[in-house]
C-alpha cells in the first residue's frame, strides 16, 4: 500500500489557497488508472497546475517553516504519483503511452526543483552588521554604513544578467566546444545555476525554460553523441566498413553513417571537454545517486546472462543479455522493461527505428542503421559511458535527463542488426571508460560486464 497526497483547492479572499492532505490510496488503482487516455489526461493537468500551486506557496505569507512543510508535501505527491505511474502496463495507442512516459518525467523533474527550493528556504539568510551610533557623537553617526552591503551585492550580480547569462549559454553550445576555455567552464555553469535559482523560486516556468535551452545548448544531437562514445577501435575498424561504401549517398542509411562520420573527428578530438561540461552539469543539477547500481531487468529471473565460455563467440568489448520477448509487432520484439545499470546522464537516445539493417531496407530512425534504438548515459563519477541498443520503439528517456539505476528506459527488441534472423530477444550493452590522459574511451571487457551483472542479480535475489 503507498500513501497518496490528495491537493485541496480552497479560496481565501482574491487568492486562491492551496494545502496538500495525505491519505491512503486503495489496495489496487482504479481500473481506469490503467488506460492511456485517461491517465494521459491526468498526468497534464499535473503537470500543469503543480507549477502553479508551487509558485502560490511561495508567494504566499505563510512563514517560512509554513511554507516548507506545504512544498514538503507537494514534492512527495509529485514523486509518488510519477514513480507508481511509470512501470504501469497502459492499454492505448504507442503515443499515448509513450507522452504519459515524457510527463511522468517532467512531473519527476518537478519534484527535484521543489527539493531545491526547499533547501533555499532553509538555507539560513546571512546578517548585514548594523553600525551603532556612538554615544559621544550620535548626530555624526551616518545610517548609509549598514545599507550599501546589499547595494553592493546587487551590483556585484551582473553574472546572472540577460547578457551574461546568454553569453554563457553560447559559450557552452555544443557547436563551439573546440573554442571552449576549459577554465571558464565552471564560472559559465555558476552563471546558470544563478539565474536558474532566482527564476525557480519567482517562477518554475521560467526556470524549467532555463534548463530546456541548457540542455539544448550542451547536448549535441544523436549522431555525434555516438561520435563521443565510440571506441577508437571501433571508429577506425567496424565503422569505417559501414561508411566506405556509403558515403554521401542519398539513402536514409547512407545519411546515417555519413552524419555520424562527419561529426566523428571533432567529438573524439573533444571528448574531454564534453566530458567536463557534462560533469559540471550534473554537479548542478542532477540530484541522483551517482554510486547506485542495479541488474538490467525488474525479476532476478528474467534474463540469460551469458555463459563465461561463450563470451570470445560474440563480442569481447560487449555482452549480450538475452531475454523471451513479451509480444510481437509485425516482426518486431517487444521484451520485458530494461533498466539502467548505472545512474547517469542521457547525452542520446534514438528512437522510432524502422525498416531493415541493410542499406536497401532501413528507413530512419534509431540512432544508426545497425544499432537500432539506442540509450547512451554518461556518469560523471565513474567517467563511463552505457551504452543499450536494439531496443524496442518507445524508449522512455530523452537527452538530457537524469537516470538513476534501476529507471526503467525503455523495453527490450529487435531493432538495427538484432532484426535478422536468428538475431534478437537480446539487448547489447557496452560500457566503455574514458580515459583523460590519452583523450579516448576505452571498452570493458565482456567479462567484467558479465560479472557486474552477476552481482547485480544476486544483490536484487537476496533482497
Amino acid at each position: 500500500m503507498f500513501k497518496e497526497n490528495r491537493l485541496i483547492f480552497e479560496k481565501s479572499g482574491d487568492r486562491p489557497k492551496a494545502t496538500i492532505e495525505s491519505q491512503k490510496a486503495p489496495e489496487a488503482l482504479d481500473p481506469r488508472e490503467y488506460d492511456a487516455a485517461f491517465q494521459l489526461g491526468k498526468v497534464k493537468r499535473i503537470a500543469e497546475r503543480m507549477p502553479v500551486i508551487i509558485k502560490t506557496i511561495l508567494d504566499g505569507s505563510d512563514a517560512t517553516s509554513v511554507k516548507t512543510e506545504k512544498l514538503r508535501k507537494a514534492r512527495n505527491y509529485l514523486s509518488e504519483y510519477a514513480k507508481t505511474r511509470q512501470n504501469l502496463n497502459y492499454t492505448g495507442s504507442k503515443e499515448e503511452r509513450r507522452e504519459i512516459q515524457t510527463t511522468l518525467a517532467q512531473i519527476a523533474q518537478l519534484a527535484s526543483k521543489v527539493d531545491i527550493q526547499i533547501s533555499t528556504l532553509e538555507k539560513p539568510k546571512p546578517t548585514v552588521a548594523v553600525a551603532q551610533k556612538p554615544v559621544a557623537a550620535p548626530v555624526a553617526a551616518p545610517t548609509a554604513t549598514p545599507i550599501q552591503a546589499p547595494v553592493e551585492a546587487k551590483s556585484n550580480a551582473s553574472d546572472s544578467s540577460p547578457e551574461s547569462y546568454t553569453e554563457a549559454l553560447t559559450k557552452l553550445n555544443w557547436k563551439n566546444i573546440a573554442s571552449l576555455d576549459k577554465s571558464q567552464i565552471k564560472t559559465y555553469f555558476t552563471t546558470i545555476k544563478q539565474k536558474y535559482d532566482e527564476a525557480l523560486v519567482k517562477n518554475p516556468y521560467d526556470a524549467q525554460n532555463i534548463l530546456r535551452q541548457l540542455k539544448e545548448s550542451i547536448f549535441p544531437p544523436n549522431e555525434y553523441a555516438a561520435g563521443i562514445f565510440y571506441s577508437d577501435a571501433y571508429a577506425k575498424g567496424e565503422f569505417k566498413s559501414y561508411v566506405k561504401n556509403v558515403q554521401n549517398k542519398q539513402s536514409p542509411y547512407g545519411r546515417s553513417y555519413t552524419t555520424i562520420n562527419n561529426y566523428l573527428k571533432t567529438a573524439k578530438q573533444n571528448s574531454d571537454l564534453h566530458n567536463i561540461v557534462f560533469a559540471e552539469y550534473a554537479k548542478n543539477f542532477g540530484r541522483i545517486d551517482w554510486g547506485k547500481t542495479s541488474y538490467m531487468f525488474a525479476s532476478s529471473s528474467i534474463g540469460a546472462i551469458p555463459a563465461e565460455n561463450t563470451l570470445t563467440q560474440n563480442h569481447i568489448g560487449a555482452l549480450d543479455v538475452f531475454f523471451n520477448p513479451v509480444r510481437m509487432d509485425g516482426k518486431l520484439e517487444i521484451g520485458p522493461d530494461i533498466r539502467a545499470v548505472a545512474s547517469g546522464i542521457v547525452i542520446a537516445s534514438g528512437d522510432s527505428w524502422t525498416g531493415g539493417a541493410s542499406e536497401t531496407t532501413y528507413q530512419g530512425g534509431g540512432l544508426s542503421p545497425k544499432g537500432g534504438n539506442v540509450v547512451i548515459t554518461f556518469n560523471p563519477l565513474t567517467s563511463e559511458y552505457h551504452y543499450y541498443s536494439h531496443m524496442a520503439n518507445g524508449i522512455n528517456v530523452r537527452i538530457g535527463d537524469f537516470v538513476e539505476a534501476g529507471t526503467v528506459i525503455g523495453k527490450g527488441g529487435n531493432t538495427g542488426g538484432a532484426i535478422a534472423k536468428g538475431h534478437g530477444r537480446h539487448v547489447h550493452f557496452e560500457v566503455h571508460r574514458y580515459n583523460a590522459p590519452n583523450n579516448f574511451n576505452a571498452p570493458r571487457n565482456a567479462y567484467e560486464l558479465r560479472q557486474r551483472l552477476i552481482e547485480s542479480k544476486t544483490r536484487m535475489a537476496n533482497i
